[in-house]
């Protein structure tokens, strides 16, 4: 694991326990199911395509709310470009196993 995706993970772990909205948005996200139209493995695709992009548009909002400062665009670019280096797949697998040992 890189460290952009663990970082991610860390602060993500922690704040599913303080954020009853974020962890709906995630457990929806990931639990979401295409039958017929999908496979396991095709949903859990899409799934992962679906939680990067609910991140990058919750940074992306949180870019445009940032003033126009220098400092602020200088380490709002840092932040967008770090999240490209994010293993999502490998952060959904972690979410679903919490889910599941959550729930057991």
């Amino acid at each position: 694991m890189n460290t952009f995706t663990q970082a991610v993970w860390d602060v993500l772990n922690e704040a599913l326990d303080d954020d009853a909205a974020l962890l709906a948005d995630v457990q929806t996200i990931l639990l979401r199911e295409y039958k017929p139209f999908l496979n396991a493995e095709q949903a859990g695709e899409v799934n992962i395509h679906a939680l990067k992009t609910y991140f990058l548009d919750k940074l992306n909002q949180w870019y445009e709310w940032l003033p126009d400062t220098t400092i602020h665009s200088l380490f709002g670019e840092l932040a967008k470009e770090a999240v490209q280096e994010v293993y999502w797949s490998v952060v959904a697998a972690l979410l679903q196993e919490r889910f599941r040992t959550t729930v057991s």
